[in-house]
């Protein structure tokens, strides 16, 4: 059975507070495998996701932030 994480151990392997790990969850962009009303946890797989889709969101950002600086600078 796959390892499940608390909101504590996340926050611990992003190296953020628990706090920010609940926001991202409220958000929808961590989404966690609810046990009970109050009970949340997390698979490797799910913080796999949420990481490749905020590394690919960051990366289109880049992106258009490139475009637009180098229309900006040809005028």
């Amino acid at each position: 059975m796959e390892e499940l994480y608390t909101i504590e151990e996340v926050a611990q392997k992003m190296r953020v507070k628990p706090k920010t790990v609940y926001s991202w969850v409220c958000k929808g962009l961590l989404r966690p495998l609810k046990i009970n009303r109050k009970l949340l946890r997390f698979t490797d797989a799910q913080i796999q996701e949420f990481v490749q889709s905020q590394l690919r969101e960051n990366r289109i950002k880049k992106t258009a932030d490139e475009i637009v600086s180098k229309l900006n600078s040809k005028n």
